[in-house]
């Protein structure tokens, strides 16, 4: 590319010397080529400021997380964060969003059973329903 580009330089600098004098060149060369060495620069810099900044908000996300003492939380963590300390399938129905759905409902409880987040309780004013267990 660069020998075209000069090529086509050289020959309008020997086109104007016929017509008004020598022109030098290598100036003519040199700019060029500092030019184009700063666009090359701009683009790359674009490029990987937007090829990575994603990648630079999640380390930036996890940084923060060490920082100030908190994790990112999944959807289901925080839904369940909204459970009330005791609560019943009706609870999570409404805060889950499963609309009545008895089968999501249930799989849902069992999940937080299974995970020893929540526990049966299975005596006093409370049977029946379910208590946190963090």
């Amino acid at each position: 590319m660069w020998g075209l580009v000069e090529q086509q330089i050289r020959e309008w600098a020997y086109k104007l010397d016929a017509t008004v004098g020598e022109i030098p060149t290598s100036e003519l060369i040199k700019a060029l080529h500092q030019w184009t060495s700063r666009k090359m620069d701009e683009a790359q810099y674009d490029f990987q400021q937007y090829f990575f900044y994603e990648l630079g908000q999640k380390q930036f996300d996890k940084q923060s997380a060490r920082n100030f003492g908190f994790k990112p939380q999944s959807k289901s963590m925080l839904a369940f964060m909204r459970l009330p300390e005791v609560f019943t399938a009706q609870n999570v129905d409404e805060v889950f969003g499963y609309n009545g759905n008895r089968n999501s409902i249930n799989s849902k409880i069992q999940r937080l059973r299974k995970d020893g987040l929540i526990k049966k309780i299975r005596s006093g004013e409370d049977k029946g329903k379910f208590r946190k267990q963090i």
